[in-house]
């Protein structure tokens, strides 16, 4: 789940937002943003939310995770 919460941080530099830009500007929590970004247990409807965002298929944010 690192690996999935180090990519969706290098995604969201590339907007060059901060967390709470972040959140604000797609309508999610920056809690919720930062447990993504940590790698901490999110729902999977999250992954689903953030790889629309940004995007990119969601297989993509799983690619490589073991």
């Amino acid at each position: 789940m690192e690996q999935i919460g180090g990519l969706l941080r290098e995604y969201r530099y590339e907007t060059m937002l901060s967390r709470d830009d972040f959140a604000r500007e797609y309508g999610i929590s920056r809690s919720l943003v930062e447990r993504a970004e940590r790698g901490m247990p999110v729902h999977f409807l999250t992954y689903l939310r953030l790889a629309d965002i940004y995007c990119i298929p969601v297989w993509q944010l799983f690619e490589g995770v073991e």
